[in-house]
């Protein structure tokens, strides 16, 4: 998965990608924020083992609970988003994940 999205994001970076996605100096400035808050966290989580994002993610949802800012449907429209860049090996594995978490 983070490999796919790494070429994704390389591929978005200033040169139009295979889906047709519009150019990085195209999007209105929300956009370019939210891409870029987006290429921040990936990078923060990669060569990580899948172990170690595995505790990441249990540890933020934990504590998501706990404070009351945990979203199921977020989640969900996070996975409706990121469903169509998986394998179908992946999308079943992220379907796993969260059913594990809510």
């Amino acid at each position: 998965m983070s490999k796919d999205f790494r070429r994704h994001s390389q591929n978005y970076d200033g040169r139009k990608n295979k889906r047709g996605t519009p150019e990085y100096g195209d999007l209105p400035p929300e956009g370019k924020q939210e891409f870029d808050r987006l290429k921040q966290t990936a990078s923060k989580y990669e060569g990580k083992s899948e172990s170690e994002l595995m505790g990441e993610l249990f540890k933020k949802v934990a504590q998501g609970k706990k404070d009351g800012t945990f979203n199921a449907a977020e989640v969900e429209r996070f996975a409706a988003q990121l469903g169509p860049m998986l394998n179908a090996e992946q999308r079943a594995r992220l379907q796993s994940l969260i059913k594990m978490i809510q």
